[in-house]
């Protein structure tokens, strides 16, 4: 299933397990996706966005999940 865990400084991060996706929440409404595939999507408050790609491998969400000691929701 899908893990998530919430850090002491409010940060939400959320591994969709299916997807292979990590989206991160920082508590001023930023939403950050890192795909496998290395791509890395912004979702800011305000409705802007900005999409970035790193195809030199599928460590994105590799390593954030690396250094996460996640728990199931």
């Amino acid at each position: 299933g899908d893990l998530k865990q919430i850090f002491p400084d409010g940060k939400l991060v959320y591994y969709f397990c299916a997807a292979k996706t990590v989206q991160i929440t920082y508590t001023d409404g930023l939403k950050v996706f890192k795909f496998e595939n290395g791509q890395v999507e912004k979702h800011h408050p305000d409705g802007t966005g900005k999409r970035e790609n790193d195809f030199r491998g599928q460590r994105s969400c590799g390593n954030e999940m690396s250094f996460l000691t996640l728990r199931h929701s």
